[in-house]
């Protein structure tokens, strides 16, 4: 008996091994969660997270558009629909805490936990440009999606830009006060070399244009990670802080070596050099 010729097809999964949000069939169970005005909450997600690549635009960071690192803040709480003894009128009342159980969370929408600051909760997370547009395109729909769509952001509250704030000490800088002092610039971890030298050049240009400020020396820590050793002045290191999200923090060389041993440091009057442990190459 012949039989009826079929239709080709091919299948294809995104970056995170998912099916699109329209081809994905029932599943699993799922949790279900209460008290949720999704309308209002995808418009807050959509809005903070188009301030933050409008920011990115005008950065001078050279990774701003190519490593999203952002802030991403937690819900105040989560209420969940429970079966438990423990649940009152079928509810579970669920504190959200980026550094506990929630921190799957930050994987099912594609971003990389970073760190989680103390004690405000509040967490640096990393995204690719690929899942920025994704966030952007799912919560500018969210309202519409499905439940088990919707479950994913539940956790989140709102993204903000990485500002320097979570950066450095302040009372480190109200010790240097007006006077210059040394300290190290640490970059954010999954930054390349050739991204890592990308940044350097931009810091290069920016000190060329200050008085009483210099980079004196670069490395690279046991973990793979870069950072510069600079003369720096408290206004310097704020608006370091601020405009580049590539830097994870900066700090007294005293916190320094707790990672890695000091790279070779060259004088401030010559060409910023390679250390024993930098750059390689």
């Amino acid at each position: 008996m012949p039989t009826l010729p079929s239709k080709p097809q091919n299948y294809f999964l995104n970056e995170s091994h998912e099916l699109s949000v329209g081809e994905k069939g029932g599943g699993g169970r799922y949790v279900e969660y209460l008290n949720i005005n999704w309308l209002q909450k995808a418009q807050r997600l959509h809005s903070s997270l188009e301030r933050v690549s409008q920011r990115a635009s005008q950065s001078r960071d050279p990774l701003s558009k190519r490593r999203y690192y952002l802030i991403a803040d937690p819900s105040p709480q989560i209420v969940k629909a429970s079966k438990a003894k423990d649940a009152v009128r079928g509810q579970k009342l669920e504190a959200v805490v980026f550094s506990g159980e929630q921190s799957k969370f930050f994987e099912r929408i594609g971003l990389d936990l970073i760190e989680v600051h103390q004690p405000s909760g509040v967490a640096t997370v990393h995204a690719t440009p690929e899942h920025m547009d994704q966030l952007l395109s799912r919560t500018a729909q969210l309202a519409g999606l499905g439940a088990r769509e919707q479950a994913r952001f539940v956790a989140f509250e709102s993204f903000d830009w990485l500002s320097g704030k979570w950066k450095f000490d302040n009372e480190w800088l109200h010790e240097i006060g007006q006077k210059s002092a040394e300290g190290y610039i640490k970059l954010q971890p999954m930054i390349s070399e050739l991204e890592a030298d990308l940044v350097i050049r931009a810091l290069e240009q920016v000190f060329r244009g200050h008085a009483g400020v210099a980079l004196q020396g670069k490395g690279r820590s046991y973990l793979g990670r870069f950072f510069l050793r600079a003369k720096l002045t408290a206004q310097m290191i704020k608006m370091l802080a601020d405009e580049f999200t590539s830097i994870q923090s900066i700090h007294p060389p005293i916190f320094a070596f707790t990672e890695s041993a000091p790279p070779a440091v060259v004088s401030s009057a010559k060409p910023l050099e390679r250390g024993r442990i930098g750059f390689g190459g």
